[in-house]
């Protein structure tokens, strides 16, 4: 049984290291079977299927990689 179905991705999208990161969060939950479901300017920037705007990603854990301000804006959708 997983603790998590369906986990969003936001990243900070200006930080290579921060993209690169997400980038293999992505690909490691999709080949564990998780539903993931990235913020959908990130999904837009890695040609990644099933993006989402913020205020639609419907998840049961968020992942954001970045910084205080990637939390920040995450938080206040």
């Amino acid at each position: 049984m997983r603790l998590f179905k369906r986990v969003g991705i936001v990243c900070r999208l200006d930080d290579k290291d921060a993209s690169a990161l997400a980038l293999r969060v992505y690909r490691f939950l999709r080949k564990r079977g998780v539903k993931v479901y990235p913020e959908i300017e990130f999904a837009r920037s890695e040609d990644l299927a099933d993006g989402r705007p913020l205020h639609d990603l419907d998840a049961d854990l968020i992942v954001t990689i970045g910084g205080d301000g990637t939390v920040l804006k995450t938080c206040m959708v």
